[in-house]
């Protein structure tokens, strides 16, 4: 949770609320919009709708899981090198 490496789950975890910080609870960053209906997903990576770095590779093909850091993984073409 300390370091992520996919770029969505970095925007997720800024979205959480800093505790005893007011502001942060009532106007959180980190994503915008809805998450998608997990019964019509997007074509491409299923993140790139709220992903403030997805490119056109990300619309059209789900990303491989590529190496992120030793003995760490994440599907985004982002990320490290491929497997």
């Amino acid at each position: 949770f300390s370091s992520p490496h996919h770029p969505y789950t970095r925007a997720l975890a800024a979205a959480f609320p800093t505790i005893g910080d007011q502001a942060s609870r009532l106007h959180p960053t980190g994503l915008a919009g809805d998450p998608p209906d997990p019964a019509h997903l997007p074509e491409g990576c299923a993140f790139h709708p709220r992903c403030a770095v997805a490119v056109d590779a990300c619309r059209v093909a789900v990303p491989e899981l590529r190496i992120a850091a030793p003995g760490r993984r994440a599907a985004c073409v982002h990320v490290g090198s491929p497997l």
